[in-house]
């Protein structure tokens, strides 16, 4: 059965394809840019939309949704356009593609599949100067939870994996947070992997990832 990693070129979406091949998945990784990939298990797709991404004859066990965008604007200073398109990017895009994928699913519901969105400590913590970005995360959560009581009757799980920032541009963006303190994208993409694959009837939808300062 074959993970899907929407985003895979991006710094979390490469990790977590890596994760996968940890665990000897194959992996069909979607992206919009050129693959980064020459591992045999990895198929790659180009896409310039998400949600035009077709899964039928697809023998599909999970999706991550690993992509997005990361805007730091308050709101008044942030035109029309980047609201609508860290929107579209961060909510609507990722309600698209689940859409296409549970119309593919709902053939076969009793089938074991996992659809993981990434979310971030901004689902859970209003903070200055990214109100956009903060209300898609925190609106993730809201679908995460309808998903599941929608879907309960099936074998489909829907999660939300949220962390704090991480060691990549994205994370070096934010301001007021040191390097050094940065998460390793590499240990979250295994701690969502290793979440998601329990075959045990544990469920924790919400997982959380924060950073502590430790000394060295």
């Amino acid at each position: 059965m074959t993970s899907l990693v929407f985003g895979a070129s991006g710094s979390l979406g490469s990790h977590l394809v890596q994760a996968l091949l940890e665990r000897k998945t194959p992996v069909l990784a979607v992206s919009r840019a050129q693959p980064k990939f020459s591992e045999h298990r990895v198929q790659w797709q180009c896409l310039e939309r998400y949600e035009d991404f077709d899964p039928s004859g697809i023998a599909w066990t999970s999706a991550y949704l690993a992509f997005g965008v990361f805007s730091q604007h308050s709101l008044h200073e942030a035109s029309v356009k980047q609201v609508a398109d860290a929107i579209d990017a961060n909510l609507l895009s990722q309600i698209l593609l689940v859409r296409r994928l549970l119309c593919d699913a709902q053939s076969s519901p009793q089938v074991r599949r996992d659809i993981i969105f990434i979310g971030s400590t901004s689902a859970y913590t209003g903070f200055a100067g990214s109100s956009v970005y903060c209300a898609t995360k925190f609106a993730l959560r809201g679908l995460v939870e309808s998903l599941n009581a929608e879907w309960s009757e099936s074998d489909i799980r829907f999660w939300l994996a949220s962390m704090g920032s991480m060691d990549n541009t994205m994370g070096q963006s934010v301001k007021n947070v040191r390097v050094d303190e940065l998460l390793s994208p590499l240990e979250v993409a295994r701690d969502i992997v290793n979440a998601t694959n329990r075959t045990t009837n544990a469920f924790q939808p919400e997982i959380m990832i924060r950073r502590r300062r430790i000394s060295k």
